[in-house]
């Protein structure tokens, strides 16, 4: 991955990741955090790689609760929606 490149693309980006995901996905994450500081990335405490949900989707978690209002919360700061 082209983690330099990450902070070069024009607008804002939200990362929200679970603390409990893949290690080298976590990896990843901390690197494009080294590479695009001004970004915003959210730690879902608690979260794996589907915020705790089940596939079939069986309905959602606390986990996947907070990644949503992560974005809704980010969506209304980037767009002025307040």
């Amino acid at each position: 991955m082209l983690f330099h490149q990450f902070d070069a693309i024009s607008g804002l980006r939200l990362v929200v990741q679970g603390d409990r995901d893949h290690e080298r996905l976590l990896a990843q994450n901390r690197e494009l955090q080294q590479a695009a500081p001004s970004q915003s990335f959210v730690p879902d405490i608690g979260g794996d790689h589907v915020f705790g949900t089940a596939d079939p989707y069986a309905g959602t978690t606390p986990e996947l609760d907070l990644a949503f209002e992560a974005t809704e919360t980010f969506l209304q700061r980037a767009f002025a929606l307040d």
